[in-house]
């Protein structure tokens, strides 16, 4: 009894790193994708210091940028949809 509920315990904790790589994987995609999709709508962002101290700084993504995020974003993506599942029993 007591060897059953130890290599259960085994069997969970190895599946449980996979779940979250997972989760991990889907939303770094989708947060690149938006990201990606965001610096195409706007030309420049102006970023105003929380402290008050320093003046605006205003950045600009170059051309490159937002098309490289949202396919590297999709590319993340399908790498989510091909990991594999994993089943935990009760």
């Amino acid at each position: 009894m007591a060897g059953e509920h130890q290599s259960e315990n085994d069997r969970v904790r190895r599946t449980r790193p996979r779940i979250m790589w997972k989760s991990f994987f889907l939303a770094s995609g989708l947060f690149a994708c938006v990201l990606g999709i965001e610096l195409l709508v706007i030309d420049s962002a102006t970023i105003m210091p929380l402290d008050g101290r320093g003046g605006p700084r205003i950045v600009t993504a170059p051309d490159w940028a937002p098309w490289t995020l949202i396919s590297a974003g999709a590319v993340t993506i399908l790498h989510f949809a091909t990991l594999p599942r994993t089943l935990i029993r009760d």
